[in-house]
């Protein structure tokens, strides 16, 4: 038998391998690879990231150009300043944190899932390659560091859950007020956590005071939102940084909860959840299934969603362009939201207080009050990896799991190499 240290040493050479081998042939990160959303590195983060290092040690956060929260700025204008990084040696900063990000997925994995090596490796390498994460480990994007902060965050609940301890709250309440002040869309987390906090086992005093906890994880964020006026700085609450309009977020969005419900019906096909009816009579499910129906056909027909002339942009949405037009809605979510309605009831019905459960539940419910559009990074790979966690713990993949996770490792692929293409082009 192996020495832990040697395995988790081999598991991080396999993890490390193709991030080091697409480095490489991108001319040691000289050349900018084709990723979604991959022009606001220019646009908008390695502008501010230079300005804040001219400012440094006292930058300016009361406007800048840049819609996010400004952690990730601070950190690389740090290493800009200390280190004298350049636009490479960024990005290699980048992919030094996206390998630490698919390790800390694979320890979520086998510790908290209890996964058997190769299946916790087979779920690790299909959220590596997500189009979502990959492509953006190359580039100086603030994607990666936010999604890693919120593994580390939901990891750390999990965990808090299980064993009660004050400290574990306090851990997690400080990763969550990280990955809010590196993105703040990733709020929902604090749902989550405050969610958790109110349906863990112990006195109401023991919950109240878990659930002050939680939400103190939003406190850093506040003096942001009283500076800005907003949840964005002040430059894009009139979109005049790119013409694209931020509301503060007190509109309801109801595009973005019909995008997030069918982002989570495209994962429920590949990470299929266990039926927890399974026991219960036919006719039981059939009415589920009508009421399902009716409330995703409600939904369209109520508020029809197709991509249009907003700033939506997403593996979904471009597919919704393919595909006819019925009732004013892509006939790609007329399938695809049933599908993600059935998943979140399944879940739910199997545990309604699950980490799994109440994360989705808080990302459906947030994301219509996060901006005026609807981006499916968002979204992804948040709901995979909640669907994930859905399954049982310490047992190991069903067989259609592990096809499922196969086929998003195989499709995550060929779309870098699709974009690889593009980036290979005069």
């Amino acid at each position: 038998m192996k020495p832990r240290w040697v395995s988790a040493l081999l598991i991080g050479l396999a993890v490390a391998a193709p991030f080091v081998a697409v480095s490489i042939w991108l001319d040691f990160l000289r050349v900018q690879i084709n990723a979604a959303n991959g022009t606001d590195e220019t646009i908008f983060h390695l502008g501010v990231i230079r300005q804040f290092a001219q400012q440094w040690p006292w930058p300016d956060l009361r406007d800048y150009g840049s819609a996010t929260t400004p952690l990730f700025h601070l950190v690389f204008a740090a290493a800009m300043q200390g280190a004298g990084l350049e636009l490479p040696g960024l990005r290699a900063l980048n992919v030094v944190l996206s390998i630490g990000v698919v390790c800390l997925l694979h320890r979520l994995f086998r510790r908290r899932l209890g996964l058997p090596s190769r299946d916790a490796l087979l779920a690790t390498a299909a959220f590596g390659v997500s189009p979502y994460f990959f492509g953006a480990s190359f580039l100086v994007l603030t994607d990666n560091l936010a999604w890693g902060l919120a593994v580390a965050s939901i990891d750390r609940l999990m965990l808090a859950t299980s064993r009660r301890r004050r400290l574990d709250w306090v851990l997690a309440s400080c990763l969550l007020a990280l990955a809010m002040l590196t993105r703040q869309n990733y709020v929902w987390l604090c749902g989550l956590a405050l969610g958790l906090a109110a349906c863990s086992p112990g006195t109401v005093y023991e919950r109240l005071q878990r659930m002050l906890i939680s939400g103190a994880s939003a406190l850093p964020l506040l003096p942001l939102v009283l500076t800005w006026g907003g949840l964005v700085p002040p430059t894009f609450q009139a979109g005049g940084a790119s013409g694209i309009e931020h509301r503060p977020g007190v509109d309801l969005n109801l595009t973005a909860v019909v995008y997030a419900l069918s982002v989570l019906g495209f994962y429920s096909l590949f990470l299929p959840l266990a039926d927890p009816a399974r026991g219960e009579r036919s006719r039981t499910r059939w009415i589920v299934w009508i009421a399902v129906l009716a409330v995703a056909a409600a939904l369209l027909l109520i508020h029809p969603v197709r991509r249009g002339p907003e700033y939506h942009v997403g593996l979904l949405w471009n597919l919704s362009e393919r595909v006819p037009v019925v009732l004013d809605s892509s006939l790609l979510f007329w399938g695809l939201l049933p599908l993600g309605l059935g998943a979140l009831w399944r879940r739910l019905r199997a545990d309604l207080v699950a980490p799994s459960s109440v994360g989705l539940v808080s990302i459906v419910l947030l994301s219509m009050v996060s901006s005026a559009y609807v981006f499916q990074k968002y979204f992804d790979p948040a709901v995979p990896l909640l669907l994930a966690l859905s399954g049982p713990r310490d047992a190991a993949l069903s067989r259609p799991a592990r096809v499922g996770y196969a086929l998003l490792f195989c499709l995550g692929v060929v779309y870098f190499l699709f974009q690889a293409r593009l980036t290979a082009m005069p």
